[in-house]
């Protein structure tokens, strides 16, 4: 190519006139280069299909480049100035563009300055080049020009800007919606109301439009929330988008969660209210399967079981809250997890094939041990949304329970050996279980303590052992390998637990500051599983003292004992069971 010297002093019939100074030089040098860039960008827009973008790049950068050189030879300093500066922008190691821009850079600094003339001319260019591409339907591109002509010059023609800009978010923000691009229609319609603030129409669509974006990313991973979000939306405007469907879709897939899990009853009210916005065939062959599920449930309602002739069950209301425990079923010999709430019938199933509750500190998910030989471990399942994830898939793991913050699950390894160990895993199920300390029974306190029964290093004193886990140190409490069963008080002052001191099970408490211990019950009789309430003043437990396993709830002192229902004839795992006690 013919390249132009870079020593070249501009000619007398090549060097501009010289114009006096003018303030608005570097305004409107600045509006010169946009719409340079502009029509760049519009031209550039042409090859957007080639592959070798590298290849298009260069050749672009040649093209401004020429023009620079053209723009030079006119003496349009400014205009070969923004092509020599696009064409670098283009590709940053054209040499040969980097030295003419030197050039066109020192012959500016001898020119003269625009006039106010063509100041307005710049701008008024620029503002038909932005209405171009607003009638060409290139909202982005559009409402950038127009943004930097309010920028540039806020006294130009500001009504008229305001509503271009305003037009613009508000139609980009309606085309992304039509091609289900939600979050950035979302950004588009929160540019609108930058503009327009009073814009209520578009506000009431931007709150509706993202309520229907959180349902969306939480349909098939959420249900639960899917279901809570797309009934809100439903309940603020039926007709908008196909929220209708949305929500059948999820009452459905909220069903087939529970069905999944076994939760028949659950799974049964998503399915009538799915059939309540649409009654067809398909959802009433699941509600009746779910129906009549849920019906078989009654073989393990909570009713009470035959017991000696002499001592018929005493049946009382549970107090309240909601309790959570596994019940051994005869028939099938495998527990099921149960909840009862406060003024109740009869319990419900939760899990089936699993034992060993645990429920988080905000009580939305549920740690439990599987029975299921097919599926043995540690799992935890989402009450709310029914998404069911693995701890461990070890048969060697059991006895869960959490962390205070509800980031971890801990469990026992090999609970009936010397060695077991307690082990604390994500609860999130990624990532491997940590080793946390030696021992085959452990509670964790709100106060990030972790009561554990264990020995000592020589395998000489063990018993009941305290660690805080946030400053250090070790406390003994009891001095026997069979205190077991532990659970801490809410307010992290007492650890209650079931010990064979006198030959059968009994429940004791031990207090943390000086190590008094209680205890509560004195019977011919195995007593377990002891859980506080939720206010720290009543302990329930279960009991076989009247010859089948029973509900019990005392206070903490051990007095006022009274049965709440029978539970089942057995209990083959009793000594490991555990119970939790929610508000």
């Amino acid at each position: 190519m013919d390249k132009v010297p870079t020593d070249i002093q501009p000619t007398p019939s090549t060097r501009a006139p010289k114009r006096r100074f003018h303030p608005r030089l570097g305004v409107a040098l600045v509006i010169v280069g946009v719409l340079v860039l502009l029509a760049a960008v519009t031209a550039l827009a042409v090859y957007q299909g080639l592959q070798d973008r590298a290849t298009l790049a260069r050749r672009n950068a040649e093209a401004h480049y020429q023009a620079g050189l053209a723009h030079m030879q006119a003496g349009e300093t400014d205009l070969a100035i923004a092509e020599f500066e696009l064409a670098l922008r283009l590709a940053p190691d054209y040499s040969e563009a980097r030295a003419q821009l030197a050039v066109a850079q020192r012959t500016r600094a001898a020119a003269g300055l625009p006039t106010s003339e063509v100041y307005q001319a710049a701008l008024d260019g620029l503002f038909a080049q932005a209405v171009d591409l607003y009638n060409q339907r290139d909202w982005s591109n559009a409402a950038a020009a127009f943004e930097h002509i309010a920028t540039l010059d806020p006294t130009y023609r500001p009504q008229e800007i305001q509503q271009y800009r305003f037009d613009c978010y508000r139609l980009q923000g309606e085309a992304l919606e039509a091609e289900n691009r939600l979050e950035e229609a979302i950004r588009a319609y929160d540019q609108a109301l930058r503009v327009r603030p009073s814009a209520a129409d578009i506000a009431r669509r931007r709150e509706l439009l993202a309520l229907y974006s959180t349902g969306a990313g939480a349909a098939g991973a959420d249900w639960g929330k899917a279901v809570e979000v797309f009934r809100q939306l439903y309940a603020i405007d039926p007709t908008f988008r196909d929220v209708g469907q949305r929500l059948y879709d999820a009452y459905v897939g909220h069903g087939d969660a529970y069905m999944g899990w076994g939760l028949w009853c659950q799974a049964q009210e998503a399915y009538a209210a799915a059939k309540n916005m649409d009654d067809n065939p398909t959802i009433r062959a699941r509600l009746n399967d779910a129906s009549q599920r849920c019906a078989g449930l009654a073989e393990v309602a909570l009713t009470p079981l035959p017991t000696r002739a002499a001592e018929p069950p005493i049946l009382s209301e549970f107090p309240f809250g909601r309790l959570i425990f596994a019940r051994y079923d005869d028939a099938r010999k495998t527990y099921d997890i149960m909840a009862l709430d406060a003024g109740a019938e009869q319990a419900q199933v939760l899990v089936r094939n699993a034992n060993q509750p645990a429920t988080s500190p905000d009580g939305e998910r549920l740690a439990f041990h599987s029975t299921d030989k097919t599926a043995p471990g540690i799992f935890v399942l989402d009450v709310r949304g029914g998404k069911r994830w693995a701890i461990s898939k070890s048969a060697r793991d059991s006895r869960p329970f959490w962390s205070p913050d509800g980031t971890q699950v801990a469990f026992i390894r090999d609970a009936g050996s010397p060695t077991a160990m307690i082990l604390a895993a994500p609860a999130d199920g990624f990532g491997e279980a940590a080793p946390l300390a030696s021992g085959w029974s452990a509670a964790w306190s709100r106060t990030n303590h972790l009561a554990l029964t264990g020995c000592d290093e020589a395998q000489r004193e063990c018993g009941i052992f305290v660690e805080d886990l946030s400053r250090g140190g070790r406390i003994r409490l009891t001095a026997d390998k069979n205190d077991v069963g532990l659970a801490w008080s809410p307010d992290g002052s007492h650890v209650a637990y079931v010990s064979s001191h006198d030959g059968n099970w009994e429940i004791y408490t031990v207090r943390i500051e000086g190590g008094f211990v209680r205890r509560c019950t004195v019977n011919a009789a195995d007593d377990g599983m002891p859980t506080w309430s939720p206010d720290g003043r009543q302990i329930a437990f279960v009991s076989n003292r009247d010859g089948v396993w029973s509900l019990y709830v005392m206070l903490a002192d051990g007095s006022e004992q009274r049965k709440i229902m029978d539970l089942s004839m057995s209990s083959p795992d009793w000594i490991s069971g555990q119970m939790a006690w929610l508000p």
